[in-house]
Parts: C-alpha cells; structure tokens; sequence
C-alpha cells in the first residue's frame, strides 16, 4: 500500500519537470534550425557567385 502513496509524488515530479524538459527541447531546436539556416544562406551566396560566373563568361 506504500507504493499507491508513491504514485502521485511521481506525477507531481512529472508534470513539474515537463515544462523545464519541453523548453530546453524547444530551445536546442531553434538552436538547430538557425544554425542550418545560417549554413542553407551561405551554400545559397556560393551558388549564386558561381551562377553570376557562368553568366559573365556567356
């Protein structure tokens, strides 16, 4: 019978820690996307210097 007394203490730990654990998910996701986007703008620099490349030589 002790251990139905231990279930709502894992609840209430549960859901008072799932907010902190759902920000830092949050936060490292941002983190991934402006990082491939800071990638994705400098992949799209280089194509268009080579394209104006191509076009100056035709």
């Amino acid at each position: 019978m002790e251990f139905l007394a231990f279930i709502p203490i894992m609840l209430f730990l549960l859901v008072s820690i799932l907010p902190l654990v759902l920000f830092i998910l949050i936060i490292i996701w941002i983190y991934s996307i402006k990082s491939n986007t800071e990638k994705q703008v400098a992949q799209n620099e280089r194509i268009i210097q080579l394209l104006q490349k191509i076009d100056s030589k035709g």
